[in-house]
């Protein structure tokens, strides 16, 4: 499914099981369910998820979610197990990035004003073995909720006033870290 829009359908915008299943430059809103869905091995890119009743996207199980931006869900991203979810926005969905089983890769995101920014903290056995890095987090209620048995990069809180302003060509680091996989607090 290409370059297509989805709005104000009793069920989810876009739903595809089976592979190959590719959602690309999308948009879904407004629908009684989800706004993507997908099951084993598909790959949602360059998507927008706004005010659907459900999951902005439902990424299931060895899924791929790239730069998409999902907003005003009661969920932002949902994930299985094995996923890829890297390069998204998330902003004013009830959680932001909610994993609910092992393996998978939370990197590059950007998840602002949610419940919780990203959760991995379910019940479930299989919760484990996640890997979260590089991800920014912030004005959420809170910003990482990260079960035991799963690795992530430091969680470097950067709200603290203090850094000097900055005008014309260069400036210090002032990010606190040099850890390539840090996440940060803002």
């Amino acid at each position: 499914m290409l370059d297509s829009v989805s709005s104000g359908n009793g069920s989810c915008g876009f739903e595809a099981f089976g592979e190959p299943v590719l959602m690309q430059d999308c948009v879904a809103f407004e629908n009684g369910e989800a706004g993507f869905r997908t099951s084993n091995g598909g790959k949602i890119a360059d998507c927008i998820a706004r005010f659907n009743d459900s999951m902005g996207i439902d990424g299931g199980y060895f899924s791929t979610i790239t730069n998409c931006t999902v907003k005003h869900n009661p969920w932002g991203i949902f994930i299985g197990g094995s996923c890829h979810v890297t390069g998204n926005m998330c902003e004013g969905n009830g959680d932001g990035i909610l994993a609910y089983e092992g393996r998978n890769e939370i990197d590059e995101n950007h998840v602002l004003n949610v419940g919780t920014g990203i959760k991995l903290s379910a019940t479930d056995p299989g919760l484990r073995n996640n890997l979260v890095t590089r991800n920014t987090a912030g004005n959420n209620e809170t910003n990482y909720d990260i079960a035991a048995d799963n690795r992530y990069g430091p969680i470097i809180d950067i709200t603290a006033a203090g850094t000097a302003a900055v005008t014309g060509d260069s400036g210090p680091d002032t990010s606190t870290t040099t850890h390539p996989w840090a996440n940060f607090s803002c």
